[in-house]
């Protein structure tokens, strides 16, 4: 019993662990895109000044 338990937590841990890598890959993307836009609009306005 104690066994079966296990292993139905294995799995479930392995169902939920794709989700959150998934969700952690496209949050670091959208702070990567955010710091480049960031850059840039600062690069222009020191063009500017």
């Amino acid at each position: 019993m104690v066994t079966h338990e296990k292993q139905a937590l294995e799995v479930n841990t392995n169902e939920y662990r794709q989700p959150i890598t998934a969700t952690t890959t496209d949050l670091g993307n959208w702070l990567i895109g955010k710091l480049v836009l960031y850059l840039e609009s600062f690069g222009k306005s020191e063009e500017w000044a």
